[in-house]
């Protein structure tokens, strides 16, 4: 039997070079997540304009928002103060999805005060989502009601209970016929 000897250098540079690759791009999305935190900061400040952030950058702010980071969800209340329209209402959407992730840092932000009304309590925990059937709003309360039972802080205690209290008011008479499926 022949025995071949196979010379590793060339394999060795080429993983070396994958890993110190995928070392890089681990540094530059933390790099893109810290300029995008500046910006969001930026867009924050008081008389900002409202398209102060691109869509993409909004849209990468909300994905963090989405996944319940608290970081990128304790900036809500600032940058919220800039907001009106499509902006607004995306807030929302996304602190909703956000408590079934962070339930906590969510009650921590949402506003019962009517400061920021993207932010408003009733809002958040009243299913503000778009277009979803009946079925879907029956899931996500399901879901938002066992990530809320999760939550112990005593800081938030009262809006916790005001936010199953919303998030739990009875549906309307047509989603028990729920039809084609949508609202």
């Amino acid at each position: 039997m022949k025995r071949t000897t196979t010379n590793l250098a060339p394999c060795l540079k080429v993983c070396l070079s994958l890993l110190a690759l995928l070392w890089a791009a681990g540094h530059i999305t933390s790099a893109n997540a810290a300029t995008l935190k500046e910006r969001v900061a930026l867009a924050s400040k008081e008389g900002a304009p409202s398209n102060a952030l691109s869509d993409a950058e909004f849209d990468a702010f909300l994905a963090h928002v989405v996944k319940g980071q608290t970081e990128w969800i304790n900036m809500l209340p600032a940058f919220s103060k800039n907001t009106d329209g499509y902006v607004a209402e995306s807030l929302s959407i996304s602190l909703a999805e956000a408590i079934l992730h962070n339930p906590t840092a969510v009650l921590r932000v949402a506003d019962d005060s009517g400061l920021y009304p993207p932010l408003d309590l009733d809002h958040v925990c009243g299913v503000p989502f778009i277009e979803i059937s009946w079925q879907e709003v029956r899931d996500y309360q399901q879901k938002a009601n066992a990530s809320l039972a999760t939550v112990t802080a005593p800081d938030v205690s009262a809006k916790k209970a005001a936010c199953l209290n919303m998030l739990n008011r009875p549906l309307p008479a047509e989603a028990e016929d729920e039809g084609d499926g949508e609202e």
